[in-house]
């Protein structure tokens, strides 16, 4: 669709960025994030898009999910309605835990990066930087010594 000429059904659909490719069943579309090249479009449409077990395509079911789907067929709406917000409930809920997960572990990110920072700077002044000119020091011919390009 036209993102600019559909925005209701973009909003729908999820989409936020033009192009945005989506596939599978139109209940439940899925993006594409493979390449753009004719190529890969071609290949990607010969191994997914094919017919996919949906309420339309009952008979590419297997037998336990035409009875699920049946079962729902059956369903009034209202009770439909809140299957699927509990189900979306629990979506919402792994969103908040990965969010959880991914700030505590950027804030332990953060707090080994500073403890790097500061073990670093503690021992860049310290002793280190003299341990080095004299290692280096030590490597240097003395006067009075032949090195080798004089050789």
């Amino acid at each position: 669709t036209d993102h600019n000429g559909g925005k209701k059904l973009c909003n729908y659909l999820g989409i936020e960025s033009f192009p945005t490719l989506k596939y599978g069943d139109p209940f439940d579309l899925e993006e594409y994030n493979g390449g753009r090249s004719y190529t890969e479009l071609s290949e990607f449409a010969h191994e997914v898009l094919i017919p996919i077990c949906s309420v339309n395509k009952l008979e590419l079911c297997d037998d336990d999910t035409k009875a699920l789907i049946e079962k729902y067929l059956q369903t009034n709406a209202h009770d439909l309605e809140l299957l699927i917000k509990e189900e979306e409930a629990r979506l919402t809920q792994a969103e908040e835990a990965f969010r959880e997960t991914t700030h505590d572990l950027s804030q332990r990110y953060e707090a080994a990066e500073a403890q790097r920072k500061e073990a670093i700077s503690q021992v860049m002044q310290g002793e280190l930087p003299l341990l080095r000119q004299v290692q280096a020091a030590r490597s240097l011919p003395t006067s009075g010594e032949t090195t080798k390009e004089e050789l």
